[in-house]
């Protein structure tokens, strides 16, 4: 297992557009190197096993540290610019941060998260899981780690991985898993085997920004006074 760990950190590259990694940065290896070597790290085994994100019997040859997962925001200024020819890589950015997952016993149970600042990265926080429910799973499942395709992820309120090497316009996968009743989840696939359509995608958060920027401009309507003592002026 660590060999196979060691194979895909050497050898796995992204994608060359856009600020995609084309390999994994050394700051980012070095933090993957000490979870997967040193159980006492900083959001590492024995900081999972102690605050129960893994079973107290598991054990230290079992964790397998896979590849990152960056994280990138919308952009909203390109956003609104958007029209029928632009493509995903037109409207999204770095949003400096990503996410190690982590596998006990071929299952994705945990992860830890990164954060790049002022030129270093740093471990910021950890959870259960990596991505919906089981969703990463199913990613690696279809496509394993050795394999070389590195999906990214797109936003924090509604996730969609994202595999920029693929083809074509539909690119996308929302990760809420189950779906619910909402109208994104009506309009988005329900399987890795149908990808989502990145115009489809762009014209939703258009309109999704669209609707936002009428309900904040309502609010500031019916509540001028909210920020009017933002600076200390007089009450």
């Amino acid at each position: 297992m660590k060999y196979l760990w060691a194979f895909a950190l050497m050898g796995l590259l992204g994608i060359a557009n856009i600020g995609y990694s084309q390999e994994i940065p050394e700051g980012l290896k070095e933090i993957m190197e000490q979870l997967q070597n040193d159980p006492d790290v900083a959001y590492g085994f024995n900081f999972a096993k102690k605050h129960r994100f893994i079973d107290h019997d598991v054990a230290f040859d079992s964790w397998y540290i896979g590849t990152p997962i960056e994280i990138f925001k919308l952009n909203g200024n390109a956003l609104e610019n958007a029209d029928e020819e632009s493509e995903i890589d037109d409207v999204i950015e770095p949003n400096d941060t990503w996410i190690i997952p982590i596998r006990i016993e071929m299952e994705y149970i945990y992860k830890v998260k990164i954060l790049y600042e002022n030129g270093n990265y740093k471990t910021y926080g950890c959870g259960e899981g990596v991505l919906g429910f089981h969703t990463w799973d199913k990613v690696r499942q279809r496509y394993p780690e050795e394999s070389g395709v590195r999906p990214v992820v797109i936003g924090m309120k509604h996730q969609f991985i994202y595999f920029p090497d693929k083809k074509g316009s539909k690119k996308l996968f929302y990760v809420r898993n189950p779906k619910w009743n909402d109208e994104l989840s009506k309009i988005t696939s329900n399987s890795l085997d149908s990808l989502d359509d990145s115009k489809t995608i762009i014209n939703y958060w258009k309109k999704e920004r669209k609707a936002n920027k009428e309900k904040r401009r309502k609010f500031y309507e019916k509540n001028p006074d909210i920020f009017k003592n933002k600076s200390g002026g007089e009450k």
